[in-house]
């Protein structure tokens, strides 16, 4: 119901109680017809002197209730709105003619609620010196139309206060006025605020664009207009402060019944973004840089140690043949001693070059099967197997992954190797190789790629282990848990293991208990192979 239609029906009231005259039982039956509270106001004494029967209805009281209270309407009143309804009262007396008013308020329930009532009221009836006598008033119950606004002042809060969180506005945009109609969002972003009503149009929004981007975006713009299409859009804006800011706008186009264009955009803040992602950008290829730098010097020199070691070992051998027989013991010693640490050094230069070699190297990756790569493995450590009684125990098929092979076959030969070395003394060594797909748990674990299959590789031993404190260390080069008398090497083969691991963008950890063995795990990024897949736990 409208304002006026409102007006119209209280005016009609009144004529017809002034016809039926106060007080009759025409008066009653006439005003517990109307659906909503109707009652009149003594505007000398400042009670009520008649309620209709939907009071009870209504807010659940009775005739007796009010005489109880005197007639006193603020009785009825909800607490926080009884200042609020006086204010309202005030505004009666001032009325004139056949002027009416209307407020809205809280009335109190019998069962203790309160409902939200609007008021509308006029003068009934004056005095012989002209003022009013009696005021008539309607109040009906909008409870359910106050809590569908309270819930749409509180979504447009959330949406408002959501905008600003995560610096992104919305607007609709009509292409035939150039009227554009924006949320709070967006005015934030441009530094406006809403509460200027400025005149929001496609010529302000674009004069924040800068001059280098306007072009592309209108280009954008009329392309995605001409073909009816999505459009994405990155460009720098300036503020109204002067602040330069890197926006990013989806937008749609859409047409009426009449064929006008319409936009509807999502303008993003994506500066904070954009300047990160362009730091980690440097980041990355400064660190590239010191990476390549590092491999390169490791390159050199350890090659260009390779002379002064051989000419070392050389003399040595020389110094050994010809005058071994004339040195005493403690210079057969210094000279074992000293031929002993050569050998140890070239094993570590070449271990270093190995390490350095891994990227340096352009080497194509191919469909490799890890089930020829095993065996070759195997047989090339058929000695060592043969001397410990070692046992490899093969669970699975293997898979075809995408791989450099001669790199991939060193990755095992060192595992199955360490996996002897670091076997118990009085335990035959036994090593377990077996795969699986793996599942999205796995992948969320490691930050695999979700569209991306992977197989996860286990192989396990029997051997020492080691504390799971050390999973991490183990794989750093130069690191060692035991010492090189006890366990001899380099300390470079599972550093070089990994960053085959990473040069094939998977996954190597460890998982170890003293004394009761290790298991490396492997995840690589696989070719699809019915034939030898196996299934996916």
């Amino acid at each position: 119901m409208n304002p006026e239609s409102e007006k119209e029906n209280i005016q009609n009231l009144k004529t017809l109680l002034e016809s039926a005259g106060f007080g009759n039982e025409w008066q009653q039956k006439l005003t517990d017809f109307i659906p909503a509270l109707v009652y009149i106001y003594d505007a000398r004494n400042k009670k009520l002197s008649y309620i209709n029967k939907r009071v009870t209805d209504l807010l659940g009281y009775t005739y007796g209730d009010f005489e109880e209270w005197d007639n006193d309407l603020m009785k009825v009143i909800f607490t926080d709105d009884v200042e609020l309804v006086k204010n309202e009262i005030e505004k009666y007396y001032h009325l004139n003619g056949d002027e009416s008013h209307e407020y809205n308020s809280r009335l109190n329930h019998k069962n203790g609620d309160w409902r939200y009532f609007k008021t509308l009221g006029t003068v009934l009836r004056k005095s012989e010196d002209g003022t009013p006598g009696s005021f008539l008033f309607i109040a009906q119950d909008i409870s359910d139309q106050m809590k569908v606004s309270d819930d749409l002042k509180k979504n447009l809060q959330l949406v408002s206060d959501s905008e600003k969180l995560l610096k992104f506005g919305t607007y609709s945009h009509n292409m035939l006025t150039g009227e554009m109609i924006w949320s709070d969002g967006l005015y934030e972003i441009f530094g406006y605020n809403k509460s200027e009503n400025i005149d929001t149009n496609d010529d302000l929004y674009l004069k924040h664009v800068d001059t280098l981007d306007r072009d592309i975006y209108l280009a954008k713009i009329d392309e995605a207009v001409k073909n009816k299409t999505n459009f994405h859009i990155i460009y720098h804006i300036t503020t109204r402060n002067g602040e330069k800011k890197i926006i990013s706008t989806n937008g749609t186009v859409t047409s009426d019944t009449s064929n006008h264009k319409r936009i509807f955009g999502i303008t993003r803040d994506i500066t904070q973004a954009e300047l990160t992602e362009l730091e980690l950008r440097q980041n990355i290829k400064t660190l590239n840089q010191s990476n390549k730098e590092l491999e390169e010097f490791a390159y050199v020199a350890s090659h260009d140690m390779q002379e002064p070691l051989r000419k070392i070992q050389t003399f040595g051998e020389r110094l050994q043949t010809k005058y071994g027989d004339v040195l005493n013991d403690d210079g057969k010693v210094y000279l074992t001693r000293i031929m002993s640490s050569a050998e140890i050094m070239r094993s570590l230069i070449d271990n270093l070059l190995e390490f350095s070699r891994i990227t340096r190297r352009t080497q194509i990756f191919e469909p490799t099967d890890l089930n020829v790569i095993i065996k070759t493995v195997s047989n090339e450590l058929e000695l060592l197997f043969d001397d410990t009684n070692a046992k490899l125990v093969i669970d699975s098929v293997l898979p075809l992954v995408e791989a450099i092979p001669l790199q991939v076959k060193q990755l095992f030969s060192n595992l199955l190797s360490n996996a002897i070395k670091f076997r118990k003394r009085d335990e035959p060594p036994v090593i377990h190789i077996s795969c699986r797909l793996t599942d999205n748990g796995e992948r969320k674990k490691h930050m695999l790629y979700s569209d991306i299959s992977y197989y996860s590789i286990r192989i396990s031993d029997n051997g020492i282990g080691f504390e799971q404190d050390y999973a991490e260390k183990i794989f750093q080069i130069f690191q060692r848990l035991h010492g090189k008398s006890e366990y001899p090497g380099s300390g470079i083969g599972l550093a070089i293991c990994k960053k085959i691991i990473d040069h094939h963008q998977g996954v190597i950890y460890a998982e170890g208990e003293p004394q009761k063995g290790a298991t490396f795990t492997i995840i690589l990024p696989l070719i699809q192979s019915k034939a030898n897949a196996p299934t996916e736990e």
